[in-house]
């Protein structure tokens, strides 16, 4: 959705990237809820044996996937090293402050909101503001009837690719299981995955409904 539904938004595709948005969550959503009911109890048996090694190796993991995004690699592997850091900032579990340079607010680490708007609104905001317009100019008359045909032409591209849907699904619902890991590493593994296995993978961040 971020990388390529801003993409497409901009290209005055709105709908039709929510429409992709909206029925692939629907898949995953199902698939992973089929496998919650099935594997819910020896999954959870299982997941309780994950130690400090397992979960530093999931981080490496994770170090891996966002540097095999980037172009640069080194680049994409410091970015995931950064975030790492800011991870860091609070009360650790021994009861020892980091990072927070005497400023009680941080302890609970750093405030989910405003690092969002810092990190994310604000560059968007600075490369919107030096652009002639927000989005590009949208032939035909905007309407309702408009807009349900660009959602429905999201859901028919999502069928269309309804095996690369359900085998990220799948990945999302193992990566869901690893403790630590949740539902940001398997977006981006997911997306990683698709990237390799399309056709037009090298077109990826550029607005492509795969």
């Amino acid at each position: 959705t971020v990388m390529d539904g801003f993409p497409m938004a901009y290209r005055g595709e709105t709908e039709r990237a929510m429409g992709l948005s909206l029925m692939s969550s629907f898949i995953g959503g199902i698939v992973g809820c089929t496998c919650l009911l099935l594997l819910a109890e020896p999954l959870a048996n299982y997941a309780l044996k994950f130690g400090p090694g397992e979960m530093f190796m999931v981080a490496i993991f994770g170090l891996t996937v966002v540097g095999s995004l980037a172009k640069d690699v080194i680049k994409g592997v410091f970015s995931g090293m950064f975030g790492i850091l800011l991870g860091t900032v609070g009360l650790s579990s021994n009861g020892v402050l980091r990072g927070t340079f005497g400023v009680t607010y941080l302890m609970d680490g750093l405030p989910t909101l405003p690092a969002l708007l810092g990190l994310l609104a604000l560059p968007a905001i600075y490369e919107l503001a030096g652009r002639n317009s927000a989005v590009l100019q949208v032939k035909g008359k905007q309407n309702l009837l408009s807009n349900v045909k660009g959602l429905l032409r999201g859901f028919r591209d999502t069928v269309r690719h309804g095996v690369q849907a359900l085998l990220c699904s799948v990945l999302g619902t193992v990566v869901g299981i690893i403790p630590a890991a949740g539902s940001s590493i398997a977006g981006i593994l997911a997306y990683n995955f698709s990237k390799q296995i399309c056709k037009n993978g090298d077109e990826f961040g550029t607005g492509v409904p795969e």
